[in-house]
């Protein structure tokens, strides 16, 4: 059997299966997730896609529109990440729709900063507009 033929048929098991990967593990392998679809596609929660290389966790059931694409419509997923210490040498990548806790580090636009007090929900406002709220510029 040609093995390019085969690999297609167990495609859909394979995407099957991958949802059952935890976070840690999804992010080392966005290519066993379908990309993200704009076109009338019912995403429910937890479900992981694919979108310009990063993996991204449905947090908000939906249906698919084609402004709703996972960087825009933040609300409706997360990002998952590589596991970041939060250290100030090993600071957690920020992109929007996080929940921040104190004395963590982030990073966002080649800035660093702490976070000073927990925001308790995930934010959406870029970290230079949160200083003085929940963050505090190191450098």
């Amino acid at each position: 059997m040609n093995i390019i033929k085969r690999a297609k048929e167990l495609r859909p098991f394979i995407v099957k299966a991958a949802q059952l990967l935890e976070d840690e593990v999804a992010v080392k392998c966005p290519e066993l997730y379908d990309e993200w679809n704009g076109n009338s596609v019912e995403y429910e929660i937890n479900y992981k896609i694919r979108r310009n290389g990063k993996v991204y966790k449905i947090i908000t059931s939906h249906t698919s529109q084609i402004d709703w694409a996972p960087e825009i419509a933040t609300s409706l997923f997360a990002v998952i990440d590589e596991v970041h210490t939060g250290t100030q040498q090993d600071p957690i990548p920020y992109d929007g729709n996080m929940e921040l806790f104190v004395d963590l580090y982030y990073t966002q636009d080649g800035m660093l900063y702490k976070c000073t007090r927990n925001s308790e929900t995930p934010l959406y406002h870029a970290l230079a507009d949160l200083v003085g709220v929940y963050v505090e510029v190191v450098s």
